[in-house]
């Protein structure tokens, strides 16, 4: 019974309560020099983060090989 009831005052409060507008944020026309140079800035950007990424990876991946590599040879002596 007080379940119910918790729901229908849930529901006037809701109807209730204002909601704050969306935020609408206008940005400034770029001229089309400036908008060409900041696309190729953020992609050069991407594509070096990515090259660190594989590189940063391949090391891992080297280490990975070489500590197994030693561990087989420990074994071995």
């Amino acid at each position: 019974m007080l379940d119910a009831n918790i729901s229908d005052i849930a529901l006037e409060r809701d109807k209730t309560v204002k909601k704050m507008p969306a935020a609408v944020v206008e940005r400034p026309n770029l001229p089309i020099e400036m908008r060409d140079a900041l696309k190729k800035h953020i992609l050069r950007e991407r594509q070096r983060k990515k090259e660190e990424a594989d590189a940063n990876e391949a090391d891992k991946q080297r280490r990975r090989a070489e500590k197994t590599c030693l561990d087989i040879y420990d074994k071995w002596k």
